[in-house]
């Protein structure tokens, strides 16, 4: 998506100052990551050089959006909930509007799990950080 395009889809469904989405519903931080493709992802945080690596704790490749919602292992089990109630009512879509729009807590309860791949990485940190220490000592 285009910067001035990205904008305008964010704006029309991230919150105003009540933190609420457009359509009532609340927001949360993984929610927001997801949506806007900005935070916690590990490509985001690479291109500005706030971490080594993009690549994600599952071993498949770099963490992007894309991987989050449709390749990472991490995330598998949440991943196959997440389709099974979009199947319901609908064909599985990774379009983030159909999804906020017309499956927004299953897909606010998919994006509570992000939480497992940034757990995931802050040990794999901390085991590097002690590595480094030891080293060094």
């Amino acid at each position: 998506m285009g910067d001035n395009k990205e904008r305008e889809y964010n704006k029309r469904i991230l919150p105003d100052s009540s933190g609420e989405t457009t359509n009532g519903n609340k927001l949360h931080t993984n929610l927001t990551t997801i949506v806007t493709g900005h935070m916690n992802i590990k490509l985001y945080l690479h291109r500005f050089r706030n971490i080594e690596a993009p690549d994600c704790p599952c071993g498949n490749g770099n963490q992007t959006l894309e991987h989050i919602l449709i390749e990472c292992g991490i995330l598998q089990e949440e991943r196959e909930r997440l389709i099974a109630a979009v199947a319901k009512t609908d064909n599985w879509s990774i379009k983030k509007d159909t999804l906020m729009k017309r499956h927004y807590k299953a897909f606010a309860r998919f994006t509570k799990t992000i939480d497992k791949i940034n757990e995931i990485n802050k040990v794999k940190k901390n085991n590097n950080c002690l590595k480094h220490i030891s080293i060094h000592t």
